[in-house]
């Protein structure tokens, strides 16, 4: 995998979870405005934390 395809899957996980963010604000009222790069570090934090689980 090279570095475009890399940005490229980030950017989409990225869209992921600003949707799943959005219809989780709706159910629950409220929304929030955040940085695509804002979602991306706490996507990143998620992943980590499941890396870690999965290491031991």
């Amino acid at each position: 995998m090279d570095n475009n395809q890399y940005q490229e899957i980030l950017a989409m996980l990225t869209v992921l979870y600003k949707k799943i963010d959005k219809i989780e604000n709706q159910l629950r009222g409220g929304s929030r405005s955040t940085s695509d790069q804002t979602f991306l570090n706490e996507l990143k934090w998620e992943a980590g934390k499941i890396s870690d689980k999965i290491k031991g």
